[in-house]
């Protein structure tokens, strides 16, 4: 495991998102945790510092970071954000004759484009003295080579389009810093109000805990090093291929 001192999560206000921030504190090394959302929160922890974030705002994003980066580095950025459904409004397409220009928008700007404009800002603070890393949550349907079945194109192709962004900023990370390592995570199907829609088609026993699920992608990030950056790497820590 890493000695992560500086972290900061966006996205905590989800069911994933809490439990990983729940999972960082019990880090003995982690001195400061920098906590997002997008609604206002508190956490009785001293360590945390809670903030708020938009991914309409990006002078706003830029801002936090650098608060979070003011007196050290990071050495961990976690964005644990994304979109499935959301109401009557953004639904997963079944077919074709479902796809509409402003729900796949959703889609990429909530799964693609937010967490880059994270990366954007955020990659360059990253600790250049010892591994630190910026992870991203992917997901294992995003497999362009792995596609067995139709439909979900909006939140399938938003996942193929962050891993293809998250492979370019991991080479262009590694020019300025050796240390650093920007990857994905699939964090396997976790019992979430993000999930919840779907869990009926989730296989019996299949859907894990957002307390497990953290704990095992802490792990996946306990053991990451700058060689794995640009991968995408599951809770299991075996590589999602494109």
């Amino acid at each position: 495991m890493h000695h992560f001192k500086n972290v900061m999560i966006f996205g905590v206000s989800g069911g994933l998102g809490n439990a990983l921030l729940e999972r960082i504190l019990k880090i003995d090394s982690v001195e400061r945790v920098y906590a997002g959302a997008r609604s206002v929160f508190s956490h009785a922890s001293p360590k945390v510092t809670p903030f708020l974030f938009d991914y309409d705002d990006e002078g706003k994003i830029k801002q936090v970071i650098e608060v979070a980066a003011m007196q050290r580095p990071l050495d961990l950025i976690l964005v644990a954000t994304g979109i499935l459904k959301e109401g009557n409004s953004v639904v997963p397409e079944r077919n074709l004759k479902e796809l509409e220009w402003e729900k796949l928008l959703n889609y990429f700007h909530i799964n693609s484009v937010g967490p880059m404009l994270v990366a954007k800002h955020a990659i360059p603070k990253l600790n250049n003295k010892k591994t630190s890393i910026f992870a991203a949550m992917s997901s294992r349907i995003s497999c362009v080579s792995d596609n067995q079945m139709a439909g979900w194109y909006g939140y399938r192709a938003s996942k193929a389009a962050l891993n293809m962004m998250i492979k370019c900023a991991a080479i262009e990370a590694a020019q300025n810093n050796q240390k650093a390592a920007v990857i994905g995570l699939h964090p396997g199907g976790v019992d979430t109000a993000f999930s919840k829609p779907y869990q009926e088609n989730a296989v019996q026993g299949g859907l894990f805990t957002p307390t497990y699920a953290a704990g095992k992608l802490m792990d996946v990030l306990g053991g990451v090093c700058a060689n794995d950056s640009g991968r995408v790497l599951a809770w299991d820590g075996k590589e999602i291929e494109a």
